[in-house]
């Protein structure tokens, strides 16, 4: 019985993983490929001391991290802004939108300021970026689980802390990152007008949104086509990705996170392909 094919397989899917950096999953796989052919393991270590199988070892993981580093700077250049003659900062509003910053900077694809607002105080712990701001206050304090009249309602009772938080960004260009469907997504159009209250131009403002999938439930779903379209109707710059175009580069088997990651990257091509700048400077005008 010949199972080179099944051999091949399994390699090709190691040096993916690899390049992912999905390490425990790279593992799993190596311990298949020895357990189903266990003669390799002899074979692969023949004619090498302890000490040569350790440098071997070394080689191969150094070979392995010179690959990821390269897709990794692939990417950076890939889903780097335009540049601006201005301060950038990206705000995410809820957890869909704390997980795009949160690989933002763990990729380091955009070299800007980061600001993470939630309800949830356990999901702001989760931020890589130490610039965090707690809405709600009490009797109104999360999470909310969707409702967004309560994200709102949260919204406005931190509304003056926030402002003094944005007065500094007066004249930066603005990214707002959000599921369109979560709770705090109900404060969006509050965030917009209060990034005007205290300066920023509203031609400087781009919100990225995450549509659900379909088949998720008809109020949720109802709920981001009513946040797209009242963003739209003030004229700001909309990115909007619906959820089901992680399914063009996942299958059944892929996990939530992956997918979740899958996602962010493209909301991070098309941001910057459609450049989070002033107007007047894609038009060359500054």
């Amino acid at each position: 019985m010949d199972n080179s094919k099944d051999l091949t397989n399994l390699d090709r899917m190691i040096d993916y993983f690899s390049i992912k950096k999905e390490y425990e999953l790279v593992g799993t796989l190596q311990r298949a490929k020895y357990t189903l052919f266990p003669d390799l393991l002899q074979k692969e270590l023949e004619g090498f001391d302890s000490k040569e199988a350790e440098e071997e070892i070394d080689r191969i993981i150094e070979t392995l991290q010179a690959e990821v580093d390269y897709f990794e700077e692939q990417d950076r250049r890939k889903f780097r802004l335009p540049s601006s003659k201005v301060k950038t900062i990206a705000i995410s509003l809820g957890q869909a939108g704390l997980h795009y910053i949160n690989m933002a900077q763990e990729k380091r694809w955009w070299d800007c300021d980061f600001l993470a607002i939630d309800s949830d105080k356990d999901s702001l712990l989760r931020s890589k970026t130490p610039h965090t701001f707690l809405i709600g206050g009490e009797g109104i304090e999360g999470p909310f689980n969707g409702n967004q009249e309560k994200g709102k309602a949260a919204f406005k009772v931190s509304r003056k802390g926030l402002k003094n938080r944005l007065s500094e960004y007066k004249d930066a260009n603005v990214i707002i990152i959000a599921n369109a469907a979560g709770a705090t997504a109900g404060a969006l159009a509050d965030l917009i007008s209060l990034c005007q209250e205290v300066g920023i131009d509203i031609t400087s403002i781009t919100v990225g949104l995450f549509l659900p999938f379909s088949f998720e439930s008809t109020q949720r779903c109802m709920q981001a086509k009513k946040i797209k379209n009242t963003v739209e109707e003030m004229n700001i710059n909309v990115v909007a990705i619906e959820n089901s175009e992680a399914l063009k580069y996942c299958d059944r088997r892929t996990n939530i996170s992956y997918a979740l990651d899958i996602l962010d990257q493209i909301m991070a091509d098309r941001i910057a392909k459609e450049g989070a700048i002033r107007k007047e400077e894609r038009m060359g005008l500054k």
